[in-house]
């Protein structure tokens, strides 16, 4: 009995699954799956056709890292492009794409760096021209030189120097305040003179210690 049951259940399974196949495969591939006699023979020839080959995988990871290392400061946020930068640089180093192999992608970051700050990039193109004159194929690329250091590096002294920046041109702003060309409002208010709410006894606007007539 429980083998029956066992074997009842199993075909209910199979069932499911071959309604499952029926209903949710493209109208196209209805036809190729009714010739096939078992479920499994439906799934393999639902992996042939629709699985990407090794071929489709690299060409979707070459274009991924070709779009990934274009950077426009105007548009877009160095810290997000970063993140999805170095997700498409991971994905190059493992299918071994020639793009990123040597110092290619220490290049491609050269660019973007010198889009966001040129004097730290010089900096940079001057390490990486040195290196690669010592570097010989098969070697490793000096840690300081590899890709995520170097992201990472020059984030953090960007941020730090946008800091810096920002904090400057607001203490400037406050000097030139204090230097007498503009105060804040707050100050300006308490400058102006308060004005009565309702005219003295006399009938001008004025304070009654300001008055001419009451001693």
């Amino acid at each position: 009995m429980d083998e029956l049951k066992e074997y009842r259940n199993r075909r209910k399974a199979i069932a499911e699954v071959d309604k499952y196949i029926n209903t949710h495969t493209d109208r196209s591939l209805i036809l190729l799956i009714k010739e096939k006699k078992t479920v499994r023979e439906s799934l393999k020839l639902l992996k042939d056709l629709l699985s990407p080959t090794q071929a489709d995988k690299y060409l979707d990871v070459l274009n991924t890292y070709n779009f990934a290392k274009h950077f426009n400061p105007k548009r877009m946020n160095l810290d997000i492009w970063s993140q999805n930068y170095l997700t498409a640089y991971a994905q190059a180093v493992q299918v071994d794409l020639p793009e990123v192999s040597g110092f290619r992608a220490q290049k491609d970051l050269l660019r973007v760096i010198k889009a966001a700050d040129q004097s730290w990039a010089g900096n940079l193109g001057r390490d990486i021209f040195r290196a690669e004159n010592n570097w010989k194929p098969g070697q490793i690329v000096p840690a300081e030189l590899d890709v995520q250091s170097i992201l990472s590096e020059f984030l953090q002294y960007y941020r730090n120097t946008k800091v810096s920046t920002i904090s400057n041109v607001n203490n400037g702003a406050f000097a030139a305040t204090l230097g007498g060309e503009e105060q804040p409002n707050r100050y300006r208010q308490n400058r102006k003179p308060k004005k009565p709410f309702k005219p003295c006894l006399c009938g001008d606007m004025h304070f009654w210690g300001q008055c001419p007539y009451i001693d």
